[in-house]
């Protein structure tokens, strides 16, 4: 991991402090817990907080980002970004998600999706994505326009 990552890193810690976050239920997590799929994908997230989910977690619960809440994206996208910085392998079905959840589906609403983050938040997701745009552009051709939606969401 070169100085950068770890700069990033110690970003999302202090952007996400550990004294905040919360340990949520599924009730809170899942955008639609009558969804038999969603609550199974989700079910990994609940009760924990963001630091107790690992790389391979998003390796076997790849389509949960799909399934969140807007608090349960603010709750574990710095998980994500972390787990993917130090084993990206186990995070790129997952990274690509998310990618999707902020890209693809043009009737979202970014400010919604997104709003729970503070203005470091985002920032801290945009350095990410501009990480990803970097070293795995290839693998991530639509992280540009991810990027590009962001300031919609700024503060």
């Amino acid at each position: 991991m070169n100085d950068k990552e770890q700069q990033l890193i110690r970003n999302i810690e202090a952007a996400f402090p550990r004294d905040a976050a919360v340990r949520l239920g599924l009730d809170k997590l899942c955008i639609n817990p009558n969804d038999e799929e969603a609550v199974e994908e989700i079910s990994i997230f609940a009760g924990k907080v963001w630091w107790e989910i690992s790389a391979s977690d998003w390796r076997q619960h790849w389509s949960a980002i799909a399934f969140l809440s807007d608090i349960g994206i603010h709750a574990f996208i710095p998980s994500l970004i972390v787990d993917s910085i130090c084993n990206f392998d186990d995070c790129n079905l997952a990274v690509d998600g998310l990618i999707f959840e902020l890209t693809g589906r043009p009737d979202l609403d970014l400010r919604q999706r997104l709003g729970l983050l503070t203005q470091v938040q985002i920032d801290c997701v945009d350095e990410w994505f501009s990480w990803i745009a970097l070293k795995h552009a290839d693998s991530f051709p639509n992280v540009n326009d991810a990027i590009a939606r962001l300031p919609t969401v700024r503060k």
